[in-house]
């Protein structure tokens, strides 16, 4: 088996101490986007195979901190079966209505229960039953069997307090990269890059 490959640290020769926040400004964006017809928590999930085989899927921001990004997903999907063998992975939203985009990469960590158990406890009926009736990722010998699946713990679950399966997990992206690409109405897209190095974040420009 291949070695896991450290993320290489990316600089900037123009690259100055950043004096805003890159989570601050997250904020701001995803505000807006809020504003528009976007859904703004829908991003697009990247990860690789220890031998660095990409695949890429959307996925609902769940929540987000200066700890970093969570997703909520069962721990036997494709992309959990590859963060257990590298744990980079990339994080990318674009909101048409308001022409921005932001990409995000870095390393992933396991969310803490407790939090896990709060979004667990606040998803609608239907997607906790989902949880228990999928095996994601796995092959489906038809739709009939996902659906005899769902029945049967709608049944077990009928009298309420659906318990968090313990496949269903979480993911966190802890960044270390962001990219903020913004439409200036000159058809000269801006993009602005924060980097982290030694717990402080420093920005600069790129070509489009």
């Amino acid at each position: 088996m291949s070695q896991i490959l450290p993320r290489l640290p990316w600089e900037s020769p123009y690259g100055t101490r950043a004096k805003e926040d890159p989570f601050g400004l997250f904020t701001v964006w995803h505000v807006e986007a809020s504003s528009g017809t976007d859904e703004p928590s829908v991003g697009f999930l990247a990860t690789a195979t220890r031998r660095g085989a990409p695949s890429c899927r959307p996925v609902m921001l769940k929540e987000y901190s200066e700890n970093g990004f969570d997703i909520c997903t069962n721990t036997h999907s494709r992309k959990c079966k590859d963060i257990q063998g590298n744990p980079q992975a990339a994080l990318c939203f674009y909101w048409p209505s308001i022409q921005k985009q932001i990409r995000i990469e870095g390393y992933t960590a396991d969310m803490p229960d407790e939090k896990l158990d709060a979004h667990f406890a606040g998803a609608p009926a239907k997607v906790k039953i989902g949880a228990w009736a999928s095996r994601q990722s796995e092959p489906l010998q038809d739709q009939g069997e996902l659906l005899r699946g769902i029945a049967q713990h709608t049944a077990r679950w009928a009298a309420g307090g659906v318990k968090r399966p313990p496949h269903w997990g979480g993911i966190r992206i802890v960044p270390d990269y962001f990219e903020f690409r913004q439409e200036t109405g000159l058809r000269i897209p801006q993009r602005k890059v924060f980097y982290l190095r030694e717990d402080a974040w420093y920005v600069t420009l790129l070509y489009p």
